[in-house]
């Protein structure tokens, strides 16, 4: 499974917006995401790793801010990325906008929220990683960014960690008409074995709508 890849590109103290994005990129979207420092092998700043991360990556991630700004290291990453044609979702966390070499993106802003029972959370960065999930699978089916995103949810669909993953999860699931066959027994087991998903008694709210879209578009009866 050829899952997408993405790196996330901070200044300073906005470090745990990264670490959180990147875990919600895992959850919500299947998207693996790597940042500086933390995931260069052994836990140090390498700038060939650094390169490495950037030359494969399918998308890049900038958390603009004032510290992002001032951040010479992160400029250069962006400097990286752009040489490399990368494709750019620029994140806001703040009332800054894409700047140099990135100034014609609009990023997606970084909001306040009041906590609920199922989003414990005050901001939205959980919306924001499914946006950027969304918009991966914007491209037209016949490229890799496409493909790659398609791979990602069913990972993260297999792998879901709770309800709340999987009825998301779900929503992307019923926008796609090309699942192939390895695609349907990947969702039929993991619908059959995974208990965030089914549990029996208990299951994700959105779950008899995909059995009703599996039925109707490829004739696959889940009971």
């Amino acid at each position: 499974m050829s899952r997408l890849n993405g790196f996330i590109s901070y200044g300073g103290a906005d470090k745990n917006y990264a670490l959180r994005l990147k875990s919600l990129l895992n959850d919500y979207c299947g998207i693996i995401t790597n940042i500086a420092p933390d995931d260069v092998i052994g836990g140090t700043i390498s700038v060939d790793e650094i390169f490495n991360y950037i030359t494969n990556c399918d998308i890049f991630i900038p958390l603009i801010s004032r510290r992002l700004k001032k951040s010479s290291f992160a400029n250069q990453e962006i400097g990286v990325a752009y040489a490399l044609g990368k494709k750019f979702i620029p994140v806001k966390l703040a009332s800054v906008d894409p700047f140099g070499l990135i100034y014609k993106y609009q990023g997606i802003p970084l909001l306040s929220r009041t906590p609920t029972r199922y989003h414990v959370d005050s901001d939205n960065l959980w919306e924001i990683s499914v946006t950027i999930g969304n918009i991966c699978l914007t491209y037209k089916s016949s490229t890799s960014i496409y493909q790659k995103s398609h791979e990602s949810i069913i990972y993260a669909f297999c792998n879901s960690s709770s309800f709340d993953c999987s009825n998301m999860i779900i929503k992307k699931l019923l926008t796609l008409h090309d699942l192939s066959e390895n695609d349907l027994n990947l969702i039929r087991g993991a619908i059959q074995s995974n208990p965030q998903i089914d549990r029996g008694e208990f299951c994700a709210f959105e779950l008899p709508n995909l059995k009703e879209f599996l039925k109707n578009r490829y004739g696959m009866h889940i009971a």
